[in-house]
């Protein structure tokens, strides 16, 4: 490794100086502006304040680090370091999974670098651990990512991964991301915990900072309160002419194997619920009723199998029977689609007359004056249009079965659509994806379905040494990267699953839906909109983020804790 001399620093601080803030609000000019809105739907004025001391860039000979939230997106050859800070201190509830990122940047190169966490404590002899994760790619910048579809996935190896090889480098002018991971449990004790962060070269510390985490006395239920249906998949042997095969590398993790079950269970440790059973034959096996029976599950399918007059005498017997729901034909674009929906609900009813289905909608398909939310209703209680979708006459529908009848509404993202509203592409910054279910909470929306977070068909190897050299090519469809379906990716030598920075967002963004759900219950809906909507207040309007975050979601999360926990 190198140390570097201070007569360097001026080049750097002038290079930060003409890049990005780390913050915007639409319509500043450097992202699609949302629409012109009203009085009763622009955003409102904030005056929160950061948790976090800040202070000035911390450096040592031509080495920076910086703390930020862990759903930030810092990219790797364009960012800010906007408001840096010497510290941070963030909270949690029990039985959560929070992180923050800390990312360097020098004027040469280091390497052999090691960052150190010391267990975090409260003085009383409890205390956290949080695990370091290196991010391996962030993209080139937003510009290619978009229009040139020129962007690298970001999964994040644990520091002391034997592949990952217990220190890491920082290349000159670039972001080099560390994730920490932190988790509590139903036992942990509420309270403050401290600790240090230190990177070092060796045996000399470079670089250190303190890092605080406020445990509330609040306990998020294992049962999760956002419906979700998320798919997981790969199949390298896709028959699709437009999806040519992934990496060699890549595992094989459809049809009911011990890994799918691996990615399953991972997927429902942070809260997410893989939109099918992982054992053959469903509920006709005790592993699959037991797997239903988890209170982290919150929907599942099953395929048109014989016997389902018997699974479900199986579910109502166990109790899982709302659980379960039929998908009839993805994204119907035709009449004759919906034709098949109707003609397969009234099919299945037969033998699973509890049953819903749970198609994804992204135009409506009016009939005899009746649009398709309302010709949808006659088979099922439950509806799910694309995020942009859900406006006018169709989210009215919806609004209106929900609270005449109790039906279940959720809604999707892929990669269509405009980027007023949030998406799911790598190049879409962290904290949106968060924000995103800060609008299904204001929005009314019960669920959210993604196609699938493990679609690596077309793909090359990202664990190829020279990986960042291969020029990227997205033949599926002749359409929009793949990448948008990628939330996990694959270890290199194991196959078992390796998270992202978005997979973490999506995740912090379930949880605080589950927070303002127990909110809700003890103070009503109003007051919790009071907070939501000083993020969002529909899915056009929302505050928005270039290359990293602010401190708002995260104080308004705080200030919800401080209502449940005085």
């Amino acid at each position: 490794g190198k140390r570097i001399v201070s007569v360097l620093l001026a080049m750097l601080t002038l290079a930060l100086a003409v890049l990005t803030a780390a913050c915007q609000k639409p319509g500043d000019g450097t992202e699609t502006a949302a629409p012109e809105t009203s009085a009763e739907t622009a955003m409102p004025e904030t005056s929160v304040e950061t948790s976090a001391e800040t202070g000035e860039t911390v450096e040592v000979n031509g080495l920076y680090g910086w703390f930020d939230y862990g759903t930030a997106l810092y990219l790797r050859d364009r960012f800010s370091i906007g408001t840096t800070t010497e510290g941070i201190a963030f909270q949690m509830a029990k039985n959560e999974k929070e992180g923050f990122q800390y990312l360097l940047t020098a004027s040469e190169d280091y390497t052999g670098l090691r960052c150190e966490v010391t267990d975090l404590s409260d003085g009383a002899g409890h205390t956290l651990t949080g695990e370091v994760n290196v991010a391996w790619y962030l993209w080139v910048n937003k510009a290619d990512a978009i229009h040139e579809r020129g962007f690298t996935p970001c999964m994040m190896l644990p520091q002391d991964d034997p592949y990952q090889g217990g220190t890491f480098d920082v290349t000159a002018g670039t972001v080099r991301t560390l994730f920490v991971r932190y988790e509590t449990d139903k036992d942990t004790v509420p309270g403050t915990y401290t600790g240090t962060l230190t990177v070092k070269q060796e045996s000399e510390t470079l670089l250190s900072g303190e890092v605080s985490v406020r445990v509330r006395d609040i306990y998020y239920e294992e049962k999760t309160e956002c419906l979700t249906m998320i798919g997981l998949s790969y199949d390298p042997n896709d028959p699709n002419p437009n999806a040519p095969p992934g990496p060699d590398s890549a595992p094989m993790i459809l049809g009911g194997n011990e890994l799918e079950r691996i990615y399953a269970d991972y997927m429902l440790d942070n809260r997410m619920t893989p939109s099918s059973i992982p054992y053959n034959n469903g509920l006709l096996t005790q592993e699959g009723v037991d797997y239903v029976k988890n209170p982290r599950v919150t929907m599942t399918g099953l395929g048109y199998e014989e016997r389902l007059a018997e699974q479900y005498r199986i579910a109502e017997e166990n109790g899982i029977a709302d659980k379960i729901v039929f998908s009839g034909f993805d994204e119907p674009h035709e009449q004759a689609h919906l034709a098949i929906i109707m003609q397969r609900a009234a099919a299945v009813k037969r033998s699973f007359p509890t049953t819903n289905f749970l198609d994804a909608f992204f135009m409506d398909l009016p009939y005899n004056g009746k649009n398709i939310i309302e010709r949808m209703s006659e088979y099922s209680t439950m509806y799910c249009p694309k995020v942009e979708f859900f406006t006018g006459e169709i989210r009215e529908s919806m609004l209106k079965l929900k609270e005449e009848r109790g039906d279940t509404l959720f809604w999707y993202v892929c990669s269509g659509g405009t980027f007023e509203t949030i998406n799911r592409l790598p190049c879409t910054p962290g904290t949106d994806k968060r924000v995103l279910f800060w609008q299904q909470y204001q929005q009314n929306v019960d669920g959210f379905l993604y196609w699938r977070a493990t679609y690596w068909n077309d793909h090359e190897d990202v664990w190829d040494p020279d990986y960042m050299k291969i020029k990227r090519k997205f033949p599926y469809g002749g359409g929009w990267p793949t990448d948008e379906g990628v939330m996990l990716y694959w270890h290199p030598t194991t196959g078992l699953p390796v998270s992202t920075l978005g997979f973490e967002a999506m995740r912090d963004g379930i949880e605080d839906f589950q927070l303002f759900k127990m909110a809700e219950a003890r103070f009503g809906r109003e007051k919790v909109l009071s907070y939501v909507e000083q993020i969002t207040t529909d899915p056009t309007v929302y505050i928005r983020y270039e290359d990293g975050s602010t401190p708002i979601v995260n104080d308004l999360k705080n200030q919800i804790f401080d209502l449940l926990d005085p």
